[in-house]
């Protein structure tokens, strides 16, 4: 897998901020108190290097620029996968994508791959 030539068109990983709130919460994390605030940081974005594909509502994969996509598939190598399996939402080329769901990896021989797939959630 090679990286994009075009620095917007790679795929940018980011996580859920977190925090720890003072006192008791439920379990949820959220604080019995209401006046208790949570403080909270925004862990730094990864770009890795992965396999991408847009895929339209047909399912039908479709090249990049001719329709908005509206679905992602991600490949990404084992040896990155414990870097981005706690990111909450991808940015690609301006759009932000969730994860919907996950297969289970696959192998051969010694390269086992993840495959994520993710929602438009905007669309530019």
């Amino acid at each position: 897998m090679a990286s994009p030539s075009i620095s917007y068109e790679a795929v940018t990983w980011h996580f859920a901020p977190t925090g720890v709130p003072a006192g008791q919460v439920d379990g949820d994390g959220v604080p019995f108190d209401p006046t208790v605030t949570i403080p909270t940081a925004e862990p730094t974005p990864v770009r890795i290097e992965c396999g991408v594909e847009y895929i339209d509502h047909n399912a039908e994969p479709v090249p990049f620029g001719s329709v908005v996509p509206a679905t992602l598939r991600l490949t990404v190598f084992d040896e990155d996968w414990p870097t981005v399996k706690d990111s909450t939402y991808v940015m690609v080329n301006g759009c932000k994508y969730k994860r919907s769901h996950e297969y289970a990896p696959y192998a051969l021989f010694d390269v086992t791959l993840h495959e994520l797939h993710l929602e438009a959630t905007d669309v530019v």
